[in-house]
């Protein structure tokens, strides 16, 4: 498999590669240079107790309960201020 260079020395690693290395968009990856001078690509394995996996940002974390101390006014939805009629975004 060829790949080509790029000005900011960026490479793609083949898709064949990434699946073998089970690697992921966002994946750390290590190199190393063997004896041959040939580049190796490898996967890091995540030292023990270390491997939670990163959160997703955008899922949000279990429903918990409503809070038994809030008050009843802190879930009546407040008023928007109503954008101005010329269309500027003032009042």
């Amino acid at each position: 498999m060829m790949t080509t260079l790029a000005s900011k020395g960026q490479v793609t690693i083949p898709e064949r590669i990434r699946d073998e290395l089970q690697l992921l968009s966002g994946a750390p990856v290590q190199f190393s240079v063997n004896t041959a001078g040939e580049v190796v690509v490898h996967r890091p394995r995540p030292a023990k107790g270390l491997c939670r996996p990163k959160p997703d940002r955008f899922e949000a974390p279990p429903f918990s309960g409503w809070s038994r101390s809030a008050s009843p006014a802190a879930f009546v939805p407040r008023p928007r201020p109503r954008p101005s009629r010329c269309g500027c975004g003032g009042s």
